[in-house]
């Protein structure tokens, strides 16, 4: 059995613990047998294979052009309403159509996964192809996320043209077998191959693994270097282990030299931009993507906020007082239009955001994520005060750091965990303006602070401010 239909029949039984049990072990054994050195040149597929994602391509395209009509939404949700037994349950007798979001609850991850069966729509249950992603589970209990093609080919193939389509000529540069980009990770539940992308006339993605015992971290430097991948992709927190790895083998200056960078995945920060930018001397993208919700906004070159993709994707704020707007600030819940195996409607992101309708010089006009806060802490309370987080971010983000981690243990005890960006200098003098700009902005409180190689572990998200539970 395979492991996409061992998972879902554990799932689908009513089995959750078990099931992740069981995606978890089967994960631990993947990577062994990747291990061996991996050729740039050979057709190993991972996602879908290419007549897969063709099929795929062909049915996102419809469901696209579907979801584009003024009823688009609508239909969505009556499909949700028939063939996922939670919200017919729930909305069958007292919902008329026209359906609107206005209709639906907010939904959190805990919900979903206490009523799991009850989620997935009927009509994935026949469809010959299994396909699932987990979440990370950084803030608790992991996800698993099932997509039919259409979603699937959105999140993993159609993503990178909507990136190429930010560098002039890419698109048209590229042919069957070119190199389009290398995706770089240290996450040891993953493991090397490469795939076709019917988005990007059919040329290739290589998926390149480092960090990990047994990997040659050198070689795999080489084989970026020898590939020059007009995209180099990955999370933020992995890209930045990859270039203190680049800069500890190549002093003096990178070699390769590609178009962009695309980082997605976790929260990228002002200095951790501006090191990829130096390094590689391009520009950097960023998306806000999720398992959950796909590919929801991405920045222009311009790089004035992450623009939201309206036309697969309705974004909304919950505030303070469970008030949902469009426009404001407050907790991101999304509704992914193109998943309809396992519908989010309304779903709880956990993230925190402020979106603004701009028109940007780059010629969009519409709902733009101007400040993603993600899961930071935003305030950290004091005994008799609080500390705004911006004012230290202020300060911190000009320090030569790779990354850093502030943490409140209690009221007046906090850790400041660092990475500094060059390993090989003298750490004295960084230590010291660290202590100093923690007594100034701190004052009387406990502050542990200690030097490290790495904060972030692999498979999971960067985040810099974490507050202690007011109680």
């Amino acid at each position: 059995m395979s492991i996409d239909d061992g998972l879902f029949a554990r799932l689908t039984g009513g089995l959750y613990a078990d099931g992740c049990a069981f995606l978890d072990e089967a994960t631990d054994h993947l990577p062994a047998k990747f291990r061996d050195d991996f050729d740039l040149d050979s057709k190993n597929e991972f996602c879908l294979p290419v007549k897969a994602s063709m099929r795929a391509f062909l049915r996102w395209s419809e469901r696209m052009e579907l979801i584009s009509k003024p009823d688009g939404l609508p239909t969505f949700l009556s499909h949700v309403v028939r063939t996922v037994p939670y919200y017919r349950k729930l909305l069958q007798r007292r919902a008329s159509p026209p359906l609107t979001l206005s209709t639906f609850p907010v939904m959190s991850k805990a919900e979903m996964i206490e009523n799991y069966c009850a989620f997935i729509s009927e009509s994935y249950h026949a469809d010959d192809q299994k396909l699932f992603k987990q979440t990370s589970g950084t803030t608790g209990t992991p996800l698993v996320v099932w997509f039919d093609a259409e979603s699937f080919y959105d999140l993993n193939y159609q993503t990178y043209r909507r990136v190429a389509r930010h560098l002039p000529g890419l698109l048209e540069s590229l042919t069957p077998e070119a190199t389009a980009a290398i995706q770089l990770t240290d996450n040891p539940a993953t493991w090397p191959g490469s795939t076709m992308l019917p988005s990007l006339n059919l040329s290739r993605l290589y998926r390149q693994i480092f960090g990990m015992q047994g990997i040659d971290n050198d070689r795999v430097i080489a084989r970026v270097r020898a590939c020059q991948p007009p995209l180099i992709c990955g999370m933020a927190s992995s890209l930045l282990q990859y270039l203190a790895l680049e800069k500890a083998a190549l002093p003096g200056a990178p070699t390769c030299h590609p178009r962009a960078i695309f980082l997605s995945g976790e929260t990228l920060f002002d200095n951790g931009r501006a090191l990829l930018q130096s390094w590689f001397n391009c520009p950097v993208i960023s998306a806000y993507t999720s398992t959950e919700g796909g590919l929801i906004a991405m920045e222009c070159l311009l790089t004035n906020g992450l623009h939201l993709y309206s036309d697969h994707v309705r974004v909304e704020l919950l505030d303070g007082s469970g008030s949902l707007a469009e426009e404001g600030d407050g907790e991101i819940v999304v509704t992914n239009l193109l998943n309809w195996a396992f519908p989010f409607v309304r779903y709880r992101t956990g993230d925190r955001a402020t979106v603004r309708s701009v028109l940007c010089e780059c010629g969009f006009r519409g709902m733009t994520i101007t400040k993603l806060h993600g899961r930071e802490a935003t305030r950290f309370q004091l005994p008799g005060r609080d500390v705004d987080v911006g004012t230290l971010d202020q300060v911190f983000s000009r320090l030569p750091l790779i990354e850093f981690r502030l943490e409140q243990q209690a009221p007046n005890r906090f850790t400041f965990k660092w990475v500094p960006a060059d390993a090989r200098e003298d750490p004295g003098p960084l230590e010291d303006e660290i202590g100093s700009i923690l007594r100034m902005h701190l004052g009387d409180v406990a502050v542990s602070s200690a030097r490290t190689t790495r904060i972030t572990e692999p498979g999971t998200k960067a985040r810099r401010y974490v507050a202690c539970d007011p109680a």
